[in-house]
């Protein structure tokens, strides 16, 4: 009895001390399992965990992907409850080691985690692709001519359906817009925008200002024809007055097709 007791004891103290000097271990999935011998089990935990997540990355946005992700998850919370239902004294039952593991893995790292990656690399879709966008870019600045932007979808009764899309600026806000002999001018100047895309008809004059909280932007996807004289002007040169808050954030990368991944300068 007094043995048992002793070894029981000796047990326990060995846990305790393994957890708290090298509790940070619980963090790599199968490293646990290969410090405590079973080298064969923490190189396949480690295997699928690894492997689950590059995959995942690289399908970022996707079902797959995050199919994958959920398999990264459920990799690394087996490796942790393993290693608490291993440790621990008294012995917890079946279900308690995967509910801590589960809970503590994502409060601590992958909620968290997740929250960060849907703000910088929020997963975009339009019927031509796959594209990540930064909805933090325009926090604290508005954008620039010359910069991408991703509008979210808008419907009114004064507008048709647009669909979400990328933009690029050509003006702000107070800046004057002016064209004249199909050529285009912001401030007196060339636009920052490449000019071919933007040539007007022949023959077709004009000046206004930017009104506030909008943007002139040139975005694909259909375009009204009917309005005012400036709304069939813009729309045959692929120009749009958009609000600002129609702004989302800012596309850097595209995402699909694979074949056509890129950033977005």
């Amino acid at each position: 009895m007094i043995t048992n007791q002793i070894g029981l004891g000796a047990r326990g103290d060995r846990a305790f001390a393994g957890g708290a000097g090298h509790g940070w271990f619980l963090l790599l999935p199968g490293v646990p399992q290969w410090r405590r011998g079973e080298r064969s089990r923490g190189l396949v935990i480690l295997g699928w965990y690894w492997s689950a997540v590059m995959v995942a990355g690289f399908g970022w946005g996707s079902m797959i992907g995050a199919m994958l992700l959920g398999a990264a998850f459920l990799a690394h919370c087996a490796s942790v409850a393993d290693e608490v239902r291993q440790s621990a004294f008294p012995g917890f039952g079946s279900w308690a080691p995967w509910f801590s593991a589960a809970v503590g893995l994502g409060v601590v790292g992958y909620v968290p985690g997740l929250l960060v990656a849907l703000t910088l690399a929020y997963p975009a879709w339009t019927k031509d692709g796959g594209y990540l966008v930064n909805r933090r870019a325009y926090e604290q600045q508005a954008p620039a001519p010359g910069q991408w932007v991703w509008l979210d979808r808008q419907t009114s009764a004064s507008s048709i359906d647009r669909p979400k899309g990328m933009a690029r600026v050509v003006a702000v806000a107070g800046q004057v817009v002016s064209w004249s002999n199909g050529g285009i001018l912001i401030d007196g100047r060339k636009p920052v925008v490449d000019s071919e895309g933007l040539l007007l008809t022949p023959r077709t004059q004009g000046r206004f200002e930017v009104p506030e909280r909008a943007l002139l932007v040139v975005c694909e996807g259909p375009r009204s024809r009917q309005g005012s004289w400036q709304q069939e002007i813009l729309s045959s040169s692929r120009l749009e007055l958009v609000p600002t808050d129609w702004v989302i954030g800012r596309p850097w990368a595209c995402s699909y097709p694979i074949w056509k991944r890129r950033l977005i300068g």
